[in-house]
């Protein structure tokens, strides 16, 4: 694994963060594999190693989920080859929260994500695998709502840390369940709203930088090496500030998103921490051409070409991409690689 974040080399590795791509590749449709309300993890394991051996990418998530919300009453939507839709938060009356325990998170879905990360090994041995762990934060965000969890920050902070205390826990139980049962190579923290486009710098530091940096603890106990994954705009304004923060909580690998200069991260960041990120899947695959694939994929590999980097697209990678065109990106690394 080191040689993935650490050290320099020749061929670029290539990871993707798998949330139902798998399903449009292979066939095996998100609704049964979470049929039932449940997580069936041979089904999800054939269905990622599926498409690594079909895309060619390097590394991938060992879970299409990290947190289970339905145990706190979240409503979920179910539809072939796309990620489970939250139709209605578990919180969208704040009071549930008092109705409720962070130990309801040990449940056997919850578990079973864990689970489906050896058995995509069984399947794939050369695979390098992520164990995905929640950031506080962006936990309470999916609880709440996300609209309802930025109100609440300006009007209701004695309740934000009430549910972040609350988020806390559900995380460090999440993180131990993926990290021990699923044996991951690597851990993620996902922060999705953990976001300088979202929330004031002084809310970043007091809200959700200790969350992750607690999260960051657990994974240290494992000695696996360390991911963190939040967007929003790093390369100006606060989040260039930002960056200073991230360096101080001492993980090993920063994922970026969409709308950060790639030579720009390079010269902020590679002498802090190996970087991952890549096109944006939006605007290169969603609505890009065939040449657009290939010239913002060859951008981003010469913005980082003699560092070490890992390529990956901006964010979670689902099953109404075209899978051609990803196919085709993934190509175009191998090929510059070489």
């Amino acid at each position: 694994m080191s040689y993935f974040l650490h050290q320099n080399h020749g061929a670029v590795p290539t990871f993707l963060y798998d949330t139902s791509l798998c399903s449009a590749v292979t066939g095996i449709s998100t609704a049964e594999i979470f049929r039932d309300n449940s997580y069936d993890p041979d089904l999800a394991a054939k269905a990622i190693a599926g498409s690594m051996s079909y895309l060619g990418h390097d590394m991938s998530v060992g879970s299409l989920k990290t947190v289970d919300y339905r145990v706190f009453g979240s409503e979920m939507r179910y539809k072939d080859n796309a990620p489970m839709m939250t139709v209605k938060r578990a919180f969208e009356d704040p009071t549930e929260l008092y109705r409720h325990t962070p130990e309801e998170s040990d449940c056997q879905s919850q578990r079973a994500y864990a689970k489906s990360i050896p058995k995509i090994r069984e399947l794939k041995p050369d695979a390098i695998i992520a164990g995905t762990v929640p950031a506080p934060f962006s936990v309470g965000c999916m609880l709440r709502g996300l609209e309802p969890m930025l109100m609440d920050v300006m009007s209701e902070p004695d309740y934000v840390r009430e549910l972040l205390a609350f988020a806390g826990q559900m995380c460090s139980i999440i993180g131990d369940i993926m990290i021990t049962e699923g044996d991951p190579d690597f851990g993620i923290i996902t922060g999705a709203f953990d976001n300088p486009d979202l929330i004031h710098l002084d809310s970043i530091r007091e809200l959700c930088l200790p969350g992750v940096k607690r999260q960051f603890r657990i994974i240290d106990e494992y000695h696996i090496p360390k991911v963190y994954h939040p967007h929003g705009h790093l390369t100006k304004d606060i989040g260039l500030e930002l960056l200073d923060d991230y360096q101080k909580i001492g993980f090993d690998c920063l994922y970026y998103g969409e709308n950060n200069e790639h030579s720009l991260m390079r010269d902020l960041c590679s002498d802090r921490f190996s970087l991952m990120g890549g096109v944006d899947t939006f605007t290169t695959i969603y609505i890009g051409d065939d040449d657009r694939v290939v010239t913002d994929t060859h951008d981003v590999l010469t913005a980082m070409k003699g560092i070490p980097f890992v390529f990956s697209c901006s964010c979670s990678v689902d099953g109404d991409l075209d899978v051609r065109k990803m196919k085709m990106m993934i190509d175009t690394v191998r090929s510059f690689s070489d």
